[in-house]
């Protein structure tokens, strides 16, 4: 899967780069879904759909394993869990801005 994602509108291009700008915070998503929206074609929306699919399931992989390993006694989640959290939910806020 390509990294990059383009978008063109009226008054330029956009080129982002999906494993570094998401998922991205509410304050960024309000600025550049509204442009994906109108302007970036269904391979472009696809290719972001796949992504953050992605992104979400791994995630939810590694807390399950932290889960797991609390479970067993191995060790106690910790910051890292909750950024894993965290990160989770900002990815299925960003599909539902995808979805809209």
């Amino acid at each position: 899967m390509q990294d990059r994602m383009y978008i063109t509108y009226p008054r330029g291009r956009m080129e982002l780069t999906l494993s570094q700008f998401f998922p991205c915070t509410i304050k960024d998503a309000r600025i550049v879904f509204p442009l994906i929206n109108l302007y970036a074609c269904a391979p472009e929306k696809e290719k972001l759909r796949q992504h953050l699919k992605a992104y979400m399931e791994d995630r939810q992989k590694e807390m399950k394993d932290m889960e797991e390993d609390y479970k067993a006694g191995i060790k106690r989640p910790g910051r890292n869990y909750r950024h894993l959290q965290t990160m989770y939910k900002r990815a299925l806020r960003n599909m539902e801005f995808l979805e809209e």
